[in-house]
C-alpha cells in the first residue's frame, strides 16, 4: 500500500514493533465498524499494533445499558496501562465519543507520572478524528443545550438509542 505524500514524516518514522495504536471508536459504534480503516493502517504500516477498544457502553444488551461512561474510561485505561507496561508507545486514535473515555482515562499515566514509579512506555501520540477533546471530568451533558437528541434515552449514568 502507498502511504499518501501527505502522510506526517514524524509518525511514520515513530512505527517501530513496539508502538501501539488503541482505536477507541466513537458511541453507537464497535471496533468492526471501523474494520477497512483498521486493515489499511495494517497493510501501511505491518510494525504497528493495533487494538481496537470495544468499549462497554456500545451495544444493544441489556448489561451494555447498565454499563457508564466510567466503565469505559476504566477499559481504556486498563488497556493503556496493559500496553505502556510492556514498554509501548503508545497512540490512541480516539473518533467522536471515543475522546471523551479515551482523554479521562490518561489521568496518571504521562510519561513523568511512570517513570516516578519506575514503569516504562508512554503515550506518545492523540489523534482526535471528529472527537471530543474535553477536560477531564467532561460529559456530554455539558455541551450544547444540556439535552440529549430526541433520539436518545437518557438514564441515570447512561445513554442509548431509541429503535
Amino acid at each position: 500500500m502507498h502511504l499518501p505524500s501527505s502522510m506526517p514524516s514524524s509518525i511514520s518514522a515513530t512505527m517501530t514493533p513496539r508502538t501501539t495504536l488503541l482505536f477507541i471508536p466513537g458511541a453507537y459504534h464497535l471496533p468492526n465498524h471501523y474494520s477497512t480503516l483498521i486493515t489499511n493502517l495494517q497493510l501501511a504500516l505491518p510494525s504497528l499494533n493495533i487494538i481496537p477498544v470495544a468499549l462497554r457502553t456500545i451495544g444493544s444488551t441489556s448489561a451494555h445499558a447498565a454499563r457508564t461512561r466510567h466503565d469505559d474510561i476504566a477499559l481504556v485505561a486498563s488497556t493503556v496501562t496493559a500496553a505502556a507496561d510492556n514498554g509501548d508507545d503508545i497512540i490512541l486514535f480516539m473518533h467522536s465519543y471515543g475522546g471523551c473515555p479515551g482523554t479521562e482515562a490518561l489521568a496518571g499515566l504521562s510519561k513523568a507520572e511512570r517513570a516516578k514509579r519506575g514503569r516504562p512506555g508512554e503515550v506518545v501520540r492523540l489523534i482526535y478524528l471528529s472527537a471530543i477533546a474535553a477536560d477531564t471530568g467532561f460529559t456530554l451533558l455539558q455541551g450544547g443545550n444540556k439535552t440529549p437528541a430526541p433520539f436518545i434515552i437518557e438514564d441515570v449514568g447512561h445513554f442509548s438509542c431509541k429503535s
